[in-house]
């Protein structure tokens, strides 16, 4: 942690100390130019969202330039032809009518002087503030490339490079949005309400000196991960895989920050690179060094507004792979394997409650320091090397980095937990079989808010029977999964199941870590939960006796005798004959044919222990959720889309992130004041719909015109008459529940007409609420008015008409 850096000369470029004024008059006045530039500017916002889309090539976006031109061409000459025509006719002489159609002459080419990549770039950088990659060179390496003059590939030093986005710039360049600035520089202060909601909420935003010294000081969040942009099956895996470098400004609120357009590029590079020694700590040399200045303060003026530009690196998010490289640890299979604090593996197996000495600055410098004399006892501290952004102002390895509830969670307890239970419900206790289990996931009706992550019907006796096995959803599918599985096999499982019983623990532990809004008494709760869910873990999979790994398994009839397939007709009818008999024996439970097979040892894994730590990271930075890594990576889905359209491997990095930051610059310009969408419906005036009664309750007056729609999406969150909500009420009062009826929208905003449902508790088994009509009159509220904003789809269990509501997350 570098803590002087005030008294250090890091102003060495006087022209980002400072600036030149960066403001709205910045951007192009669209009513002001002759027609040709008005022509042109049109032209280049439409290349811009063309090239700022995955689904697009180069050579595409250059196909419908010269259609456009052959076809404004064309359309230019029918015009002159015919307006001579009727000049002529008016008496005008030729050559006066020549001059008024001057004007039309000019347009007939709408590319005019951009007609490359690099033109068009250009013309986005001096009009548009597009911030531009630069490229760094990382070292060199022997490759083999083409000479011309003897056709022949031969070796040659090539340079390793990555591309670089000056922080400082993207910083500019937001800032020239006043929504932006205005959220940036205001005040920010914590609640006294006890609940936290943002980093501000949180003990390190609280406690830090530099930020309680400075107002307006930009917080930053780092993210960094590898990916795969080629087929993963296919001959180009590893080689392009590339390692990227993301930041979000935390000053911003829930419904800015949640936008993917809020997240943007630091630095990408090719993985490989990174693995050489000093590889990491240049990548991540120039972003220090622009801290370091930002951390002193740039002097920008934003129109008549001058401000100093301070922001600093307040947080690091990472998978655990990605987190422990760029942070100097060993990996997640070494002795000590948390980040967070000293504790050996094996006492880790034996009590998965268990936390070791937690890390500290000192500590670790110490550690660091004994290594590089010794380097055998790396394994003793679990850790390799020092971290390079220890030199950012104010930044600790040992206390700056948060665990991801994504990968912890939805990726590690919850399918480990889903996996072994299942297991034991249809091994073991012979409660249903893998058919019936699918079968219940395929025909579940997971309604409109969890559409898009319904889990798959995929789940194989080899799948949750051999130790290697892995649930083949994805992190949102799983989510969905753990809180609907109550209602897929609960009338299977007897009353009481210690297995069903770990499952609602988990479920609501789920809750407090994904809640938007944490109160303290509900950390407390989370933190006793997780206590009791590694117990019960540990009790029904570690501590068992090897009796108890005994299952049984239907028997794999794949393997045929060798003497019977000696003719290829023979082969494919045995085949055929055995899959059915496999097909058969499985859906048959104990009637079938079965084998006895000893399971492997289940241990307590690093994602049983990370959730130890996750009530002092919440205490310290606020909700969990608010900081992992699933909003970065659903960012990195770009790269995946565009490589596997444009297949240019020659420099993915440098491809990547132009594409990208044209993304990030389509997105800025064309961000819409309230992210309102919603379906045409019926238009009206509020005079006249069913509703005026209510409307004018709201402020609206009789001539507003009004829009009945069957969607709305504000934020991201859509709302749809048939889905419930959840009531504005007392906190400490159990949750009320409304039926959306009507979805209205006027003076963009979203209004709903709720009838108002009875609450009757939560359902022990199901961990849901009951909720049954009631006789109260129709409301009107603000979708900005709600307890909570999303929607909850009501959910049935098997055989039955009544309905329940399934949280997602704690309410405040």
């Amino acid at each position: 942690m570098d803590a002087s850096f005030e008294e250090e000369d890091v102003n060495d470029n006087e022209d980002d100390a400072i600036s030149a004024p960066l403001g709205e008059d910045d951007f192009v006045d669209e009513e002001e130019g002759t027609m040709q530039e008005k022509l042109n500017r049109a032209a280049v916002k439409v290349l811009l969202r063309l090239r700022s889309k995955a689904s697009l090539t180069g050579a595409a976006v250059e196909r419908f330039e010269k259609g456009c031109y052959e076809m404004i061409k064309q359309l230019c000459v029918s015009i002159k032809q015919s307006v001579t025509v009727r000049l002529n006719e008016k008496g005008m002489r030729d050559e006066d009518a020549e001059y008024v159609l001057s004007e039309v002459n000019s347009l007939t080419d709408p590319f005019k002087n951009l007609k490359t990549i690099d033109d068009q770039l250009k013309y986005y950088e001096e009009h548009y503030g597009l911030v531009k990659p630069t490229q760094k060179v990382l070292d060199t390496r022997i490759d083999k490339r083409l000479d011309p003059s003897t056709n022949c590939q031969v070796p040659t030093q090539v340079l390793e490079t990555f591309q670089y986005v000056s922080l400082i710039d993207t910083l500019k360049f937001l800032l020239k949005n006043k929504k932006f600035r205005d959220c940036i520089f205001k005040k920010q202060q914590g609640r006294n309400d006890n609940v936290l909601r943002s980093y501000a909420d949180g003990e390190h935003f609280k406690n830090h000196p530099y930020l309680q010294r400075h107002e307006g000081v930009i917080q930053l969040i780092l993210f960094f991960d590898e990916l795969e942009i080629a087929n993963s099956l296919g001959s180009k895996t590893i080689i392009h895989k590339l390692a990227a470098f993301f930041c979000q400004v935390l000053n911003l609120p829930p419904e800015l920050s949640s936008e993917l357009a809020s997240i943007f590029l630091v630095a990408l590079a090719h993985a490989d690179d990174l693995k050489k020694k000093g590889a990491m700590e240049k990548v991540l040399a120039p972003l220090i060094h622009e801290l370091k200045k930002l951390a002193v303060g740039i002097d920008v003026e934003f129109g008549k507004e001058k401000f100093c530009l301070r922001a600093l690196l307040v947080i690091l998010t990472a998978d655990t792979l990605a987190a422990h490289d760029i942070l100097g640890f060993l990996g997640p299979g070494a002795k000590h394997f948390c980040r967070r604090c000293m504790i050996p593996r094996g006492l880790a197996r034996r009590n998965a409650n268990a936390i070791g000495e937690l890390r500290t600055c000192e500590e670790h410098q110490r550690q660091v320091e004994l290594i590089t004399a010794r380097p055998n006892l790396s394994s003793e501290f679990g850790v390799k090397k020092s971290c390079p952004l220890n030199e950012a102002p104010y930044f600790d390895c040992t206390s700056s980095s948060v665990f991801d509830a994504f990968h912890d969670v939805l990726e590690g307890v919850v399918p480990l937990d889903i996996k072994l239970v299942i297991r034991h419900f249809i091994f073991v206790e012979n409660l249903f079989t893998v058919k019936d289990l699918n079968h219940r996931i395929a025909s579940f009706s997971y309604g409109i808010p969890d559409s898009k992550n319904n889990p798959s019907a995929n789940f194989t006796a080899d799948m949750l029977t051999q130790s290697g096995g892995k649930l083949k959803q994805t992190g949102s599918q799983m989510w969905c999964l753990m809180r609907s599985l109550p209602f897929l096999i609960g009338d299977y499982v007897p009353e009481g199941s210690p297995h069903m019983k770990l499952i609602i623990t988990l479920q609501n532990i789920m809750k407090v870590i994904f809640s938007f809004g944490i109160k303290m008494e509900d950390l407390d709760y989370m933190d006793n939960l997780i206590t009791l869910h590694n117990q019960s873990f540990q009790e029904l999979f570690v501590d068992v006796n090897d009796n108890d790994l005994y299952i049984e398994e239907p028997v794999d009839n794949s393997v045929i005798d060798e003497e019977a397939v000696d003719d290829p007709d023979e082969e494919n009818v045995a085949q055929n004959r055995a899959n059915e008999e496999q097909e058969g024996n499985a859906d048959r439970g104990e009637g079938g044919r079965r084998r006895v097979r000893k399971m492997s040892k289940v241990h307590v894994t690093n994602k049983l222990h990370h959730p130890k730590h996750y009530r002092e990271m919440a205490v310290a930075f606020g909700p969990p959720v608010r900081l992992w890594c699933a909003k970065f990576e659903g960012r990195m889905k770009i790269f995946r889309q565009h490589s596997a359209i444009c297949c240019n491997f020659r420099n993915p990095p440098l491809t990547m992130a132009k594409m990208f930051q044209l993304s990030s610059l389509s997105a800025q310009l064309g961000n819409s004041e309230e992210y309102l969408d919603f379906q045409r419906g019926n238009v009206m005036t509020a005079r006249h719909s069913s509703h005026k009664d209510l409307l004018m309750t709201v402020g609206l007056n009789g001539g507003d015109e009004i829009i009945y729609t069957n969607s709305a999406t504000l934020h991201g969150e859509e709302y749809r008459p048939s889905l419930f909500v959840c009531l504005p009420g007392d906190p400490s009062t159990e949750e009320n529940f409304g039926l959306i009826k009507n979805v209205i929208v006027a003076a963009k905003e979203v209004l709903l007409v709720i009838a108002p449902w009875k609450n009757e508790g939560l359902s022990p088994r199901l961990n849901a609420y009951h909720v049954i009509p009631d006789n109260r009159p129709l409301i009107l509220l603000r979708s900005r008015s709600l307890r909570h904003f999303r929607c909850i789809a009501p959910w049935n269990p098997q055989d039955s008409e009544e309905i329940y509501l399934s949280m997602r997350t704690v309410l405040v």
